[in-house]
Protein backbone atom coordinates (compact mmCIF):
# COMPACT_ATOMS: atom_id res chain seq x y z
CA UNK A 1 0.00 0.00 0.00
CA UNK A 2 2.29 2.58 0.96
CA UNK A 3 4.41 1.59 -2.56
CA UNK A 4 1.52 2.40 -4.30
CA UNK A 5 1.19 5.89 -2.66
CA UNK A 6 4.74 6.76 -3.07
CA UNK A 7 3.86 5.49 -7.00
CA UNK A 8 0.89 7.89 -7.31
CA UNK A 9 3.38 10.87 -5.66
CA UNK A 10 6.22 10.51 -8.14
CA UNK A 11 4.99 8.51 -11.09
CA UNK A 12 6.03 5.49 -11.90
CA UNK A 13 9.22 6.34 -13.75
CA UNK A 14 10.58 8.01 -11.19
CA UNK A 15 9.64 5.42 -8.43
CA UNK A 16 11.46 2.56 -10.76
CA UNK A 17 14.39 5.05 -11.28
CA UNK A 18 14.28 5.64 -7.25
CA UNK A 19 14.21 1.64 -6.65
CA UNK A 20 17.03 1.23 -8.96
CA UNK A 21 19.61 3.74 -8.28
CA UNK A 22 19.23 2.65 -4.33
CA UNK A 23 20.47 -1.27 -5.56
CA UNK A 24 22.61 0.49 -7.58
CA UNK A 25 24.34 2.65 -4.45
CA UNK A 26 23.91 -0.72 -2.24
CA UNK A 27 26.11 -3.18 -5.18
CA UNK A 28 28.41 0.14 -5.58
CA UNK A 29 29.49 -0.04 -2.24
CA UNK A 30 28.58 -3.84 -0.92
CA UNK A 31 30.25 -5.66 -3.88
CA UNK A 32 33.00 -6.05 -6.14
CA UNK A 33 30.64 -6.47 -9.03
CA UNK A 34 32.47 -3.82 -12.35
CA UNK A 35 29.80 -1.25 -13.59
CA UNK A 36 28.47 -3.46 -16.34
CA UNK A 37 27.44 -6.10 -13.99
CA UNK A 38 25.62 -3.15 -11.47
CA UNK A 39 24.16 -1.91 -14.99
CA UNK A 40 23.22 -5.30 -16.13
CA UNK A 41 22.05 -6.09 -12.24
CA UNK A 42 19.97 -3.04 -12.25
CA UNK A 43 17.80 -3.67 -15.31
CA UNK A 44 19.40 -0.81 -17.73
CA UNK A 45 20.60 -1.92 -21.72
CA UNK A 46 24.29 -0.40 -21.13
CA UNK A 47 26.57 0.38 -18.87
CA UNK A 48 26.49 4.09 -20.61
CA UNK A 49 23.05 4.53 -19.87
CA UNK A 50 23.07 3.24 -16.54
CA UNK A 51 25.92 6.00 -15.82
CA UNK A 52 24.62 8.78 -17.38
CA UNK A 53 21.31 8.19 -15.16
CA UNK A 54 23.37 7.67 -12.12
CA UNK A 55 25.18 10.84 -13.08
CA UNK A 56 21.84 12.77 -12.80
CA UNK A 57 20.27 10.84 -10.04
CA UNK A 58 23.48 11.07 -7.70
CA UNK A 59 25.14 14.05 -9.08
CA UNK A 60 28.22 12.05 -9.91
CA UNK A 61 29.42 8.56 -12.44
CA UNK A 62 29.24 5.43 -10.67
CA UNK A 63 32.65 5.07 -11.02
CA UNK A 64 33.37 8.20 -8.20
CA UNK A 65 30.31 7.32 -6.38
CA UNK A 66 32.49 4.04 -5.51
CA UNK A 67 35.58 5.56 -4.95
CA UNK A 68 34.46 7.81 -2.19
CA UNK A 69 32.16 5.33 -0.74
CA UNK A 70 33.72 2.22 -0.48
Amino acid sequence: RRQRQMCKETGANDYITKIRMEKAVWLLTHSSLSINEIADQTGFSTSRYFSTVFKQYMGCSPTQYKEEHS
